[in-house]
């Protein structure tokens, strides 16, 4: 298994380790209901944030997200320029609620395999000698290399307790990644909601009992064309269209660990072992290619490695401004923006995902190659193991994501239910009156 895979399962197993000793401050029920102390929420006027209604009305906003399975031959043509839909001032419902930062909680754990270390258990009236703890120390110090070795213990790994220091001095191995700072998620669960709270403090969760729409949500899980893949609701004051928040929402399955949030592949690279002479994956896959071919399709996997991203509509390569997008690519995200102005009004944007496949002709892309000239040059010369496959016509199988974007916006009265037509998902949306 893969390095990082493997480290990724750790932090998985850990973090889920350490949300079940969390109670009550989550539990994670079939529907992941994320639950909080009554007793911290009384009902009351005051708003933590000093959010203040336009003229003191207060809302619930209640939407079902369905995707379609009837697999209907598309006759629209939707761009793959996808942008992001995560704004500077946003409420972050989904993830805030499912994916708490708990990097301040692991911080206080204890370091796996502490008991062994001579240098955190030096006794004064029992003092090692050099030989005891040269032993002492090497027999440790081979431990915490071991990265595969797991233990019983909710503690933390040493490269991710031990100093930048003493990972060097103890040859632990360094990891771009921040690890362990979030619960992390293989997919959202179909509904999304939280404690049963009847108060102002800032914009939350409706409890499952508040849901309102339920049947609907029934009949499209029943139904063979239609799958639910987010019911959720909350509570909002009604702001001008100047002063509110987009709430933004993520559903379905996480990508991230494969595809970028342009839909582009992620390419795995090979680390270097044994210092073994670095290979392509064309060495192994079309032996039998002429030069000419195999010069083309190195190049092409190549810019690939580099950042370079297939744009289909324009057969050419492109190097998009990965830095300006999201680090997180889930099945679908977006955000549904609602405002006061006599009326209610209601704006939706997202990104639907599916996973694709495209066989093109590396030649023809290469020869359109266009770089962003915003964006810094990308080395990145190391060979990688991709899932292509190349055949003697000089063909290559790639990978993506098929983004269809969805935006539309409506006009509302308090009590009406909306639904929001799309071809390949629809929203179901609700907005209603509280306390009022």
């Amino acid at each position: 298994m893969d390095l990082f895979n493997i480290e990724t399962f750790k932090v998985k197993i850990k973090a889920l380790m350490l949300v079940s000793v969390l109670t009550p401050a989550f539990s994670f029920t079939s529907n992941l209901t994320a639950q909080e102390d009554a007793s911290t929420r009384v009902p009351t006027e005051e708003l933590v944030e000093g959010i203040k209604s336009r003229d003191g009305r207060w809302f619930e906003v209640e939407m079902i997200i369905f995707k379609r399975t009837d697999n209907v031959n598309l006759r629209e043509q939707f761009s793959q320029n996808v942008k992001s839909l995560t704004k500077r001032r946003q409420w972050d419902l989904v993830r805030d609620l499912l994916q708490p930062d708990i990097s301040l909680l692991l911080a206080g754990l204890p370091e796996c395999h502490h008991d062994k270390n001579p240098l955190a258990n030096i006794n004064p009236d029992a003092p090692l000698s050099p030989q005891e703890f040269y032993t002492q120390m090497s027999g440790y110090q081979e431990l915490i290399n071991n990265k595969w070795q797991f233990t019983n213990e909710l503690c933390l790994m040493p490269s991710e307790s031990l100093s930048g220091y003493w990972q060097l001095v103890n040859n632990v191995p360094l990891f771009e990644k921040p690890i362990n700072s979030q619960v992390p998620l293989d997919v959202i669960p179909t509904k999304v909601t939280a404690g049963d709270h009847d108060d102002f403090h800032n914009v939350y969760v409706l409890a499952e009992q508040n849901l309102q729409l339920t049947s609907h949500f029934n009949k499209l899980k029943k139904n063979p064309n239609t799958e639910p893949m987010l019911h959720i609701g909350w509570r909002q004051p009604g702001l001008s269209k100047r002063e509110s928040r987009p709430v933004y929402l993520v559903a379905g399955h996480n990508y991230t660990e494969r595809f970028r949030y342009d839909g582009s592949e992620k390419l795995i690279f090979k680390q270097d072992m044994d210092d073994e002479p670095e290979t392509t994956p064309l060495e192994n896959v079309a032996p039998d290619l002429n030069n000419d071919v195999r010069n083309n399709v190195t190049n092409f996997m190549k810019k690939l490695q580099s950042g370079a991203v297939v744009d289909f509509k324009n057969s050419s390569l492109i190097y998009p401004k990965q830095n300006a997008l999201p680090d997180e690519t889930w099945q679908l995200d977006g955000f549904i923006q609602v405002h006061l102005d006599h009326y209610l009004y209601l704006e939706g944007q997202f990104n639907f995902r599916e996973l694709s496949q495209e066989v093109i002709n590396p030649e023809q892309f290469l020869a359109k190659l266009t770089e962003d000239k915003a964006m810094s040059k990308v080395e990145a010369e190391t060979s990688t193991d991709v899932s292509t496959q190349v055949t003697n016509e000089e063909l290559v199988t790639i990978n993506y994501l098929k983004n269809y974007n969805f935006k539309q916006t409506r006009k509302s009265y308090s009590g009406d239910l909306h639904y929001l037509d799309h071809p390949k998902m629809g929203i179901l949306i609700q907005i209603r009156k509280y306390r009022h």
